[in-house]
This record gives structure tokens, C-alpha cells and sequence, in this order.
């Protein structure tokens, strides 16, 4: 297909993307954006380092490539590790969503089944954005890989803003589906969950501050694992960090021996890719098996930097940046304990429903929007949590119990950021989680 320059590697991302968003806002419609798309990545590799570039003309690809190699310096390749970590996968991969080809099908189809439910309070202002999505990569190398790649679903989110006597609230819902047909659910759940922030907003009181033991809904449990816990499994950010390594080594107790973590490219949720940028086949990659630190996610570069296999972890946003390490579907594996044994075994806490967002490093935070006291074994009246934080080791290793029950999220309007490439779309989930302790600031 190419002339690839001899003595050196070099590889080829080729991109369509098709995407559709609208957004409205009280049944207003604010946005309508319909995006096709065709763009490259192309870059060589001579042993030292990357040279690479993005083109939005695939006549220009060739060109590209020749112009790459001029810069690199010309060796011998045999026997590199990085080089030999390089899979030569051929064929197909993935399939294609099941979506409606016109776009004004989908709005008509969207609009008819998001305002069903007509969600609407005295004290609510509400907005929800519709997108979809269908991705097909191909990927050539020098080394003989050649595939074709299709990914994508479709989802919606709403959001809703409430306000009494001078309490408010912001929280939302959202779903996803790989399938149109499957993406709208019973709707009337949507007015039920508005009604139930409604209430939550008026009698909603703070809670005081202090060390309380929590129990964390799928949604929370699931971004937790991402933030405070998958960011730190991406090898890249190990790559020279001696006590970083060090505190993480594979092998070591990170966690409750009831806890296991994995992320998995290959399974249904929006972070699906099936195979990596690098043309890298995706599985499930266990990330923490009953509490010991079992892997770490990897590109082809920090796998052979590290003596281990790549995973299927190395993404870019799109064809303007490079394949960088990231998580695809994170989630907590599930336990054996039924959510009401969980519930029934706290005598004093609090059930985290919803969180609008949170950060992780050594310590994490997360800002919850939706939670509830627990008394004797039982959810009891609302209360405002402002933040939960802790130690992330400390925290995972206070996991004492984890439900049957499992679920995964994802977003449609956002993602994941990391270093200059925002908006990386990604899975979370898990079932419902119980810590020991956690501090409320």
C-alpha cells in the first residue's frame, strides 16, 4: 500500500470519523453538529526516537512518510525491543454501531423518546445532549500489520439544575448503547430520578465533618478506580520514577484481598476499541487480583521498557496526536455480598448515590452530589457532602465489602484528559463498594 522506508519503522494510522451531536436545552435545540471526518497519523521510528506527523489529505500520506525518514538516521533494527513488541495483526476488527445514517432521523428519533417523559419540576432547569459515533481506523506498518478497526455507540445525558430557597443542585444521567434501538430505556425513570433530586434538594442537610464509614454506589465506585487508582496503572507514568515503582511494585498488597481491578478494550462500554492505536489487540488486563498489584497498562514503547507484554492501552484522541498510554473500560470486579447485607452491616455511615467529579494521585478527592445517612443497617434522611477524601492506598486496603451486583458507565459528551489530549472517551464501573473509613471535609 506504502513504500516504507527501509532501516527504520514506520506505521500509519488512517481515520473516518462520523459523529453527531445536538444539545437543547428546555426542549430548545442549542447545537446541531454533524462531523465527517478523514485524517492520518504517520510516523517512523529509527531505534532512538519517534518522528511523526498528521495529514487531513491521505494523498498526502506517502509523502509524509518519505519526509519522516529524511530526518531519522538510518540503523539497524534487528533484535530492538520495541520493534519486536509490535503485533503484524491482518483482517478486521470490531463492528460497526447500529445507527441511523440521516441525521435528522436521529434528531426526530432522539427528540421523540428524550422528551417523552417531558422531565419537569418548579425548581428544575434541564438540558441533555444526544451523540453518536462511528470510528474506523486502519493500520499499516512496515513490519506487515494491516487492519481495519470500527468502534462506536451512541448516548445521551441529562442535566438537571435545581433550586429551593436558596439550596441548589447539579447532577445528571446518562446512558449508552452500541445499538440506537437500545440506547433509550424507560424513560419515566428520568422524571422519577428528577422528582427524587427535587426532595433531595429541600431537605437535604450537612453533614458534619469527620471519618465515616461509606459505601460507594457502581458510578462512584467506578470513577474512583479510575481516577484514584487507573491513572496510576498507565506505565508512562513510571517510566524513570525508581520510588514510584517501587511503592507499586507488581506483586505487592495495594489493596483489600476482596478487591480486584482490570480494564478491558475489548468489552461492551464506550471506552470499546477492540484493537489499540498501535494496532495492539485488546483484553482484559488485571490491573489488581484480590488485593496484589498484577499488571500495569502499556504501549508497545513502556512494555518493552519494562520487560512485559503490551496490553492495548495506547490511544490518541484522534489522528492530531500520538498513541499515549490510557485506560479504556476500568472497572472494580464484582464480590459476593448482596448490596442489603452491605447496607444492613453499618451501624453508622453514609451511601454515596452520585459525584460530579473527583481527582486522584497519593490522595483523592471526590465531590458528591447525591448522598444519604445510613443508621442501624438502614438509608435514612439526605445529607450534603462536600468532599471525600483520603489516602489511596490507605483507602483501598480499608475495602471491607463489595457486592454481586455490577454496572459500567461512560459519557458521551466528555472524557478523560491527559497531558494535551482531552476528551478521551472511557468506561468506569463496578458494583457497590463499602470503606471503612473515609474523611468528609
Amino acid at each position: 500500500m506504502f513504500n516504507f522506508p527501509s532501516r527504520i519503522f514506520s506505521d500509519v494510522r488512517m481515520e473516518t470519523r462520523r459523529e453527531t451531536r445536538f444539545f437543547w436545552k428546555s426542549k430548545k435545540l442549542q447545537q446541531r453538529l454533524v462531523r465527517n471526518d478523514v485524517s492520518a497519523f504517520v510516523r517512523v521510528y529509527d531505534g532512538r526516537r519517534w518522528y511523526y506527523s498528521s495529514v487531513t489529505d491521505i494523498s498526502e500520506i506517502q509523502s509524509e512518510l518519505n519526509r519522516l525518514a529524511a530526518m531519522a538516521a538510518s540503523s539497524n533494527l534487528r533484535g530492538n525491543p520495541v520493534i519486536e513488541a509490535f503485533q503484524t495483526n491482518r483482517g478486521h476488527f470490531g463492528a460497526a454501531p447500529d445507527l441511523p445514517d440521516d441525521p435528522e432521523e436521529k434528531r426526530k428519533a432522539a427528540e421523540a423518546k428524550l422528551f417523552l417523559s417531558n422531565p419537569q419540576s418548579g425548581d428544575a432547569l434541564w438540558a441533555v445532549c444526544y451523540e453518536d459515533r462511528h470510528i474506523t481506523r486502519r493500520i499499516v506498518s512496515s513490519k506487515g500489520a494491516d487492519l481495519t478497526v470500527e468502534s462506536g455507540g451512541a448516548g445521551y445525558r441529562y442535566k438537571f439544575s435545581l433550586g429551593d430557597k436558596g439550596k441548589n443542585l447539579s447532577t445528571d444521567l446518562m446512558h449508552y448503547s452500541e445499538s440506537f434501538n437500545d440506547l433509550f430505556p424507560d424513560l419515566e425513570k428520568i422524571s422519577e430520578h428528577l422528582n427524587r433530586c427535587s426532595e433531595f434538594n429541600k431537605h437535604a442537610v450537612i453533614l458534619p465533618r469527620g471519618n465515616y464509614n461509606v459505601i460507594l454506589s457502581p458510578f462512584c465506585s467506578g470513577l474512583f478506580a479510575h481516577e484514584s487508582f487507573g491513572h496510576k496503572s498507565e506505565a508512562d507514568f513510571m517510566t524513570g520514577e525508581g520510588a514510584f515503582i517501587k511503592k507499586w511494585r507488581i506483586g505487592s498488597m495495594v489493596a483489600s484481598d476482596i478487591l480486584s481491578i482490570t480494564d478491558d478494550g475489548s468489552c461492551p462500554g464506550v471506552g470499546r476499541i477492540n484493537v489499540d492505536d498501535e494496532g495492539t489487540l485488546c483484553s482484559k488486563t488485571l490491573l489488581i487480583r484480590n488485593g496484589m498489584l498484577a499488571g500495569r497498562l502499556h504501549s508497545v514503547e513502556t512494555a518493552s521498557h519494562f520487560g512485559e507484554k503490551p496490553t492495548g492501552n495506547a490511544r490518541a484522541v484522534d489522528c492530531r496526536y500520538e498513541p499515549i498510554v490510557r485506560m479504556t473500560n476500568t472497572s472494580i470486579q464484582p464480590g459476593k455480598t448482596p448490596l442489603d447485607q452491605l447496607i444492613g452491616e453499618v451501624d453508622s455511615g453514609i451511601y454515596v448515590e452520585s459525584i460530579r467529579g473527583g481527582t486522584g494521585s497519593n490522595r483523592f478527592t471526590m465531590n458528591p452530589d447525591l448522598a444519604w445517612r445510613i443508621r442501624g443497617g438502614k438509608i435514612t434522611e439526605p445529607v450534603r457532602v462536600s468532599v471525600l477524601a483520603g489516602d489511596v492506598k490507605k483507602t483501598l486496603l480499608g475495602v471491607d465489602g463489595v457486592s454481586d451486583r455490577f454496572k459500567m458507565f461512560g459519557s458521551v459528551d466528555s472524557g478523560c484528559g491527559k497531558f494535551d489530549q482531552t476528551g478521551l472517551r472511557v468506561g468506569f464501573g463496578g458494583p457497590h463498594v463499602r470503606v471503612r473509613s473515609m474523611e468528609v471535609i
